[in-house]
């Protein structure tokens, strides 16, 4: 039995953990990460990571699931992970991914860690839809996401505010087509 919550072939997802808070935080304050992830331009200081940190791990309300990204080989923190506003009734929720560690981007890491959130939230969640939102020049999360099936639904114009500009930010969305869904035609 694995230590772990969720096993993919080169990566897999654990609790959070206080031993997490530092790099966590690194990346919080990383200003590409902050832009690539629509994070807001704030400093966020270790006390308020740690405030966050156990607003996650207290919460009962099921609204918000984040997890740990560990390389399966050294056991190395690479990022985290998870799903926000999950809806139960609507049967959805938005995926979010930060991949800190640089040297490990471009290396299918994000695939993986995406493909463990569908088919957690699909087969575990019995969710209905996903939905991200991606800045439009954000070329290699888009690839990653269209990758598993996700689709473009529209363009918001002018959405995200960084460096002085607004930025386009990309809707798009997967269906779990296994369920009776609208979308599919006899």
């Amino acid at each position: 039995m694995s230590k772990y919550l969720l096993n993919g072939e080169h990566i897999s997802f654990r609790q959070m953990k206080s031993e997490d808070l530092d790099l966590i935080n690194e990346w919080h304050n990383n200003a590409n990460y902050k832009y690539s992830a629509m994070m807001h331009p704030y400093p966020v200081t270790i006390q308020q990571e740690e405030d966050w940190m156990n607003s996650v791990v207290s919460s009962t309300s099921n609204k918000n699931i984040y997890f740990s990204v560990i390389d399966n080989e050294t056991s190395r923190l690479l990022g985290f992970t998870g799903l926000t506003n999950i809806n139960y009734v609507n049967r959805n929720a938005n995926p979010l991914i930060v991949i800190g560690e640089h040297e490990t981007h471009g290396k299918g890491i994000g695939t993986e860690i995406l493909q463990l959130l569908i088919d957690f939230s699909f087969g575990n969640l019995n969710l209905n839809k996903l939905t991200c939102f991606i800045t439009s020049d954000n070329t290699a999360s888009r690839r990653v996401f269209e990758k598993n099936g996700f689709i473009l639904e529209g363009t918001l114009k002018a959405q995200h505010y960084h460096n002085s500009c607004y930025h386009d930010v990309l809707l798009m969305s997967l269906f779990n087509f296994n369920q009776n869904h609208p979308l599919i035609q006899d």
